[in-house]
């Protein structure tokens, strides 16, 4: 008797725990199914034809200080534009169909978020000169 009430709340436990798993995979699915970057033509984005580098982010979002400090610290020129400030990179943001901060354009990729090792390939598949400092 007991050992059917303990195998019964077993399942019941089971069928939640894989409900609970379906439902997280299904949310997630196309987060995961993402390209990590979207290649396309953004010559027009860039105002100066030597920075090949743009960040869309904002003066407080960490993942856009984390950005800057990688590239800044790889010693690669990019332009920064502040969305919260300026109505001009607020508006290409929305044209490139940004949804989060940061936004990063390198050469024709472009990148969503923070991803380390998309910034870090992206740059070096441009063959980006370092800047001296």
């Amino acid at each position: 008797m007991f050992f059917s009430k303990v195998k019964i709340l077993f399942s019941y436990v089971l069928v939640m725990v894989a409900g609970l798993l379906i439902g997280y995979a299904i949310i997630n699915l196309p987060r995961w199914l993402k390209s990590p970057y979207t290649e396309g033509d953004y010559a027009q984005y860039f105002p100066n034809p030597d920075i090949k580098v743009l960040v869309y982010g904002t003066q407080n979002c960490p993942f856009c200080i984390k950005t800057r400090d990688l590239l800044t610290t790889q010693r690669i020129q990019f332009e920064d534009f502040d969305i919260d400030k300026l109505d001009k990179a607020r508006q290409e943001f929305l044209k490139l169909g940004g949804e989060g901060v940061p936004l990063i354009i390198i050469g024709n990729r472009r990148i969503e978020g923070f991803n380390q090792a998309q910034i870090e390939a992206a740059v070096a598949a441009l063959k980006l000169p370092k800047t001296k400092r």
